[in-house]
């Protein structure tokens, strides 16, 4: 059972803040509720203590005494937004809600972060204004739904929206790093068994094959001198990993070099198919959750753009932009570029005509995550044994250039 942090107010005004236990978040409301009006649920860091009750002892003279090590992650972010959610829809003041959930953020950042926005919400700020200030945990994406939010009057449901958009998108993310997590480990393994047999091994041979008076393979040479690179120069060659490494770093951080780099990976057959539906799904995603919160949908088609991260995708929302402003839809515009599933673009279209736009294409995105998270697990599983086919390959060529020498010299005998 997981530990909560709760504030409620009883039926005689009374507020009450502790801890409970529960199987998830919605039991523990469920429980809550029933003593009266749920302010905040908040998931609690670390296990609570034995018992499950009010606070009675004093707060720490220094409540961020045990988070300084702690970086902020999106679920702390995410769990604010819910929270803050939850609050609003309960009718608690804004003022008391940034309070509440500063109180229990997580980390020292996030804290410092939602004081900030407070202090801004006093001074005359708008929430999603002040929450542009702090981009790094805020993204531009979640504080245009909530201004929208605030000026139609459905803060709650934005905050709820913009909360499930993020945690969407930090789910998607965490899939593709778990899957790739494997193959990274097996080729890290692979590189250091290589470099060990190149630097440790090989050498061992040298000597016998000075003492033979026998002319090692080109092959073996070129390996002999690759191990006494490393075995000689340990430093240059860690400076070289070092400023190659650096050097890719900076050239990544280019748009050109990234637009290139992604031009060639769309050419490879399986994994271009694999970038190109990630891409889309985040974009669809982005574009689902932008106009549920009732953001214009030519401001939805610039934001899609911006995170689709393909030149490709992001050409053709951009002209999809333009072409509303001419008064085109966007079903027919989209069916122009001819870069979107024929059934996304029919969905899209019905959904113009029925009014329904928003749901059809939540509805697509799910579809999409669904189907990239599929091909995502069949581009790893078949990854997975050509590296293993590669690296054996690798290791046997260096068997061999051991092996072939070792021939002469029984020849010799």
């Amino acid at each position: 059972m997981s530990a909560y942090r709760y504030k409620y107010v009883s039926p005689d005004g009374e507020t009450h803040t502790g801890q409970v236990r529960a199987d998830n978040i919605d039991q523990a409301t469920v429980e809550l509720a029933q003593r009266g009006r749920v302010i905040s649920i908040v998931p609690l860091l670390e296990q609570a203590s034995d018992f499950d009750g009010e606070d009675d002892a004093p707060a720490s003279s220094n409540p961020l005494a045990s988070l300084r090590k702690k970086k902020t992650k999106t679920e702390d972010v995410i769990t604010v937004l819910r929270n803050l959610g939850v609050m609003a829809e309960s009718g608690v003041p804004l003022k008391e809600a940034l309070e509440t959930v500063s109180l229990e953020a997580g980390t020292p950042d996030l804290t410092e972060a939602l004081r900030d926005i407070k202090d801004r919400v006093i001074g005359g700020s708008a929430l999603g204004e002040a929450m542009r200030e702090h981009p790094k945990m805020f993204g531009t994406l979640a504080c245009n739904m909530i201004a929208v939010g605030e000026e139609g009057g459905n803060l709650d449901k934005a905050l709820g929206s913009a909360a499930e958009q993020m945690e969407r998108s930090a789910a998607m993310r965490g899939k593709v790093i778990n899957a790739l997590i494997y193959p990274a480990i097996l080729t890290v393994v692979s590189f250091l068994s290589v470099i060990s047999l190149v630097v440790l091994v090989l050498p061992q041979f040298v000597e016998t094959f000075k003492q033979m008076d026998i002319e090692p393979p080109l092959m073996t040479r070129m390996l002999m001198a690759f191990g006494n690179l490393f075995r000689l120069y340990p430093l240059v060659t860690f400076g070289v990993s070092i400023a190659v490494f650096v050097g890719a770093k900076i050239a990544w951080a280019r748009e050109d070099v990234r637009r290139a780099v992604l031009v060639f990976a769309l050419r490879i057959p399986v994994v271009g198919e694999l970038i190109f539906k990630v891409a889309l799904s985040r974009a669809i995603h982005t574009l689902a959750a932008l106009t549920g919160a009732n953001i214009r949908l030519v401001e939805s088609l610039e934001h899609a753009a911006n995170v689709s991260g393909l030149p490709s995708l992001e050409n053709a929302f951009l002209t999809a932009q333009d072409d509303l402003q001419n008064g085109q839809t966007l079903g027919e515009s989209l069916a122009r570029t001819a870069i979107l599933p024929s059934t996304l673009v029919q969905l899209i279209s019905i959904g113009e005509r029925t009014g329904r736009l928003a749901p059809l294409l939540d509805r697509a995105a799910l579809q999409m995550e669904n189907d990239a998270d599929a091909r995502l697990k069949a581009v790893v599983s078949l990854f997975e044994p050509i590296l293993i086919v590669v690296m054996g390959g690798v290791i046997g060529m260096i068997t061999l250039s051991i092996i072939t020498p070792l021939f002469s010299i029984m020849q010799k005998i």
